[in-house]
């Protein structure tokens, strides 16, 4: 019994023993830190330390965010005591430098004093005050403050408020009502392709879950088990596909477009449907909720019939008869259904562009020129869809009664006595009669004689003979696609010289110049020694054919020897040569080739004197170059020119040309008026008429021809350059820019337009475009002086004084020393006016006097000095010169001299305000203060806004 007591003694001893060694190891490491405690600061180590428990219940140092505060209210001007709100803007600033330091000290599990003196100095030096603001802000700036942060969703209210104010403002409410439900399509479409994008990503992504490994091998198992599915069920993908497909075809790939778009209608069209029945259902429970079964039964059977006999009688509008049960229905448009239908009627009627009141055109051809003149006029009761499917619109029924009443031209003659001719008369005499419908303009019956006629003669085979009679009658009414179809099926145009004429006269008058450039006519042309322009070394810039067209096809035969006499004399008796040389002149001109086109104009003229087309052109382009052919030129016309009538058209249009080219533009234009209401729209004298009206500023004219020439033709393309210089005139660059654009689209051969073009260009300062038009303009119009003056003027707004001066003195243009050569006064007085931007004055002087000579030599006296009554005789197209030389006087001094010629300026013309001023400064110069001062007035009540003016008053 002791031995197991004694045994027990010692282990109990030995723990004992144990205890105390643990304790002693825990005191040793009491200052062991747990990294995974948290709160290892917040412990005691041992509760029994006095130093410990001292630490705890002292605190002497204030705390660092007292301190950190104090800092803070301190840097804003605050404080705390006043117990006062305040507003402040502060900025706060960190260098590198102190960012490291904060970083070290946040990062450092102990920190030392120096640390922390240094995280407290920059913390001290952080904040920067902007704005001290107000202590104790009022209710209104509390207020303000509060609503700055809606200031931004407020402008986005305003801007979107605005877009659509504008929307509504430029298209019409269908316009605006499509454009939105596009707008509205457009998003479904897109939210319903990112709705299936995502879908289909979320399917892969639970696909990918599901499988462990797609692609491991199958075991013996596994693979009998497919093999037998495989002959029972389809063969499908396998799962390794699958998986494998999954990583390499994008998702993008698998929405189809017809998907989204369906998904989108069938959201648009059956989701009323499920909202609607979603409500219903909702509502229906509510109704039977809670109610007992026999409510529950009444109701089911009541609210059906209760809603039939609303919709038969409240909607529909039926009503009970009075003899018996009998339902009677009301008139449709009288119940809701009606009336709904009727305002839907009313919506689709209001939007449909079809029912709009639409400019419809119609073409009022003329019998004689076959030309069209558009007209305009509203059509809102025929529906426009009516008339695009080929429908007559629905008039209302007449009844029409053709038959003459009794009594009506009773002694009237019968049909057989007013045209007693048979057909068999009107057969043998189909002559006479395309000849009478011609001679009245009836065209389109002449046409059918015409037809009839070689329908006739053909009869018995073709001949070249009935061939010419029946294209030179195609030409006469102006068939011109015919007689190209005609001549191009059967080569005649390769034939003879006429066919050849009046197959290019065809394609001149579709300006075809391309066709015509590569007709092979060039064998055609029979040159003589008299036509100078065509010598051996210079070839015909024409195409030849390789073989004759007999050769060609076995359909053409070859000209017999009466079948060519009787063409050639045709040719001969009406001189197709020189016609046929002026339309292909005019061909080259269009495609600018213009020494091809002078060879062949000039050439044409030779041929025929009274060619009045090629005389026409040859005046336009200046093809009378060369002292010969000027002389020849001159000669001949000074002679008709002498036996022509005094009241001729011709005559009075060659008076008006030499007018202007003198620049007596008010002659010109009285000339010019004489014609258009003699003789209406003279064409040779239209384009002369048109730039006086432009040059004397008569909008009022320029207006109604400008009308009227677009009503009458509005594929000519002087018609629109008539548009553009009114709209020029009247100061809408913008607007006769585009009209411009359009004329020389129309004709690029046109050289007035170019120069026209370039003008309104320098109006608008595009001065590199403006002598891009000029340069085009020389290229057409060869040698034309004015050009050259243009381009002077537009590298002199450009201070591009040495090439303005280089044009103004070219030495081929003005030939100073050639005999009978006098300078013109156009170039002078631009040569003056760079002089004058220069300053310096004698020159400018010297060009302006020499300018004035030419024009009238008894203008100025031996002495210098000037005569008034006979510079109040030249054209007013001058003032600006008289003016210009009134400024140069002055600025040299002679202000006896500059009065005489303001006074001649302001009576030539009174309203330009350069001209008054400049009398002003005279007048001031020569002390006569009050004379002065009623000239700035003046020029004030002209222009308001001239700084000059206002600097002279004050």
């Amino acid at each position: 019994m002791r031995w197991p007591l004694l045994l027990l003694s010692l282990l109990a001893l030995r723990a004992c023993a144990s205890e105390v060694e643990l304790d002693e190891e825990e005191g040793a490491r009491e200052d062991w830190i747990d990294p995974n405690d948290p709160t290892f600061h917040l412990k005691i180590s041992s509760p029994g330390s006095a130093l410990q428990a001292s630490c705890e219940a002292t605190s002497p140092v204030e705390p660092t965010l007292k301190l950190i505060l104090r800092s803070l209210f301190r840097q804003m001007h605050v404080a705390p005591a006043q117990k006062v709100g305040f507003y402040r803007v502060v900025s706060a600033q960190l260098s590198d430098y102190d960012v490291a330091v904060i970083d070290e000290y946040l990062e450092a599990p102990i920190s030392t004093p120096v640390q922390r003196d240094n995280v407290r100095n920059i913390i001290a030096n952080i904040f920067q005050i902007v704005d001290l603001g107000l202590d104790s802000p009022s209710k209104w700036q509390i207020f303000i403050r509060m609503f700055e942060p809606w200031l931004a969703p407020l402008n986005l209210l305003v801007a979107l408020l605005a877009f659509v104010f504008f929307l509504t403002r430029l298209f019409s409410r269908g316009s605006l009502l499509k454009i939105l439900l596009l707008i509205i399509f457009v998003v479904s479409l897109f939210t319903s392709y990112n709705r299936m994008y995502q879908e289909k990503m979320a399917e892969r992504i639970a696909e990918s879950m599901k499988r462990d490994d797609a692609c491991k091998p199958q075991g013996l198992f596994t693979s009998t088990l497919s093999y037998l599915k495989n002959i029972v069920q389809v063969q499908r993908k396998s799962e390794c596909l699958k998986f494998i497909e999954a990583q390499t075809v994008s998702v993008i790939f698998e929405i189809s477009p017809m998907d989204v778009l369906f998904d989108v209608i069938g959201n648009s069209f059956f989701s009323l449907m499920e909202h609607f029945a979603a409500r219903l259902n909702r509502a229906t429970l509510a109704l039977f909720d809670g109610l007992p079964i026999h409510l529950q039964i009444g109701l089911g059977i009541g609210v059906p019939v209760m809603s039939l006999i609303v919709f038969l009688f409240g909607v529909v509008q039926y009503r009970i008869g009075f003899f018996g049960i009998r339902f009677e229905p009301a008139n449709a448009n009288n119940g809701v259904i009606g009336q709904i239908g009727n305002a839907v009627g009313n919506v689709i009627e209001a939007l449909d562009p079809a029912r709009l009141r639409l400019p419809i055109a119609t073409c009022t051809c003329s019998a004689r020129t076959a030309d069209c003149v558009v007209h305009s006029f509203e059509c809102g009761a025929f529906p426009q869809i009516d008339l695009n499917r080929g429908k007559p619109p629905a008039l209302p029924k007449q009844d029409v009664n053709l038959r003459r009443p009794d009594g009506l031209w009773a002694n009237a003659p019968t049909t057989d006595g007013v045209d007693p001719s048979s057909p068999e008369e009107q057969m043998r005499n189909i002559n006479q009669s395309i000849e009478r419908f011609l001679s009245v303009g009836d065209n389109v019956t002449a046409l059918y004689w015409i037809d009839v006629q070689f329908a006739t003669q053909r009869q018995d085979g073709e001949s070249y003979v009935y061939m010419a009679q029946y294209v030179q009658n195609l030409s006469r009414v102006g068939a011109w696609e015919r007689v190209i179809t005609f001549t191009e099926e059967r080569l005649l145009h390769e034939t003879h010289l006429l066919f050849a004429y009046f197959y290019i006269s065809a394609l001149s008058n579709l300006k075809l110049f391309s066709t015509i450039m590569n007709a092979k006519i060039g064998h055609l042309i029979e040159l003589e020694a008299e036509d100078l322009n065509f010598e051996k070394e210079s070839p015909i810039p024409l195409r030849f054919p390789v073989i004759a067209p007999y050769m060609q096809r076995t359909d053409i035969r070859e000209l017999t020897a009466e079948e060519k006499t009787y063409l050639d004399e045709k040719s001969k008796e009406l001189r197709l040569l020189s016609a046929f040389l002026c339309r292909l002149g005019k061909a080259f001109l269009a495609v600018e080739n213009r020494t091809a086109a002078l060879r062949f104009i000039w050439t044409a003229w030779l041929r025929d004197k009274y060619n009045m087309e090629a005389e026409e052109l040859i005046n336009r382009y200046n093809f009378a170059e060369g002292k010969k052919r000027q002389q020849q030129w001159e000669k001949f016309i000074n002679r008709r020119t002498y036996h022509s009538p005094p009241n001729d058209p011709r005559s009075l249009f060659v008076q008006a040309q030499q007018q202007f080219a003198n620049n007596n533009v008010k002659a010109a234009y009285n000339y010019t008026k004489l014609i258009m209401n003699h003789y209406g729209i003279y064409k040779p004298a239209l384009l002369i008429h048109v730039n006086c009206a432009v040059s004397l500023k008569d909008t009022k004219t320029l207006f109604t021809l400008a009308h009227d020439l677009v009503d009458r033709s509005p594929h000519d393309e002087i018609s629109w350059y008539t548009v553009a210089l009114y709209y020029f005139v009247i100061g809408n660059n913008a607007t006769a820019k585009n009209f411009m654009n359009k004329t020389t689209m129309m004709n690029r051969a046109f050289g007035e337009a170019w120069v026209a073009f370039g003008h309104i260009l320098s109006a608008e300062n595009e001065h590199e475009q403006a002598m891009n038009c000029y340069l085009k303009a020389l290229r057409l119009l060869d040698r034309h002086q004015d050009l050259f003056v243009f381009l002077a003027m537009e590298y002199c707004r450009t201070n591009n004084v040495k090439w303005a001066m280089d044009f103004l003195k070219d030495p081929q243009l003005y030939p100073q020393g050639a005999e009978g050569a006098k300078p013109s006064p156009y170039r002078e007085h631009e040569r003056g006016c760079v002089h004058y931007t220069q300053k310096q004055w004698s020159p400018a002087l010297s060009s302006f006097t020499r300018a004035l000579r030419t024009i009238n030599p008894e203008a100025i006296e031996k002495n210098g000095k000037y005569v008034k009554d006979q510079i109040m005789q030249i054209d007013t197209f001058w003032e600006p010169l008289i003016s210009n030389m009134a400024h140069v006087q002055r600025r040299i001094g002679n202000y006896d001299q500059a009065l005489i010629l303001y006074e001649c300026a302001s009576l030539l013309h009174s309203e330009r305000e350069q001209t008054v001023i400049g009398h002003g400064l005279a007048l001031a110069s020569m002390g006569d203060l009050d004379s002065a001062l009623h000239k700035i007035h003046r020029a004030l009540s002209i222009n308001p806004y001239n700084i000059a003016s206002y600097c002279l008053f004050f």
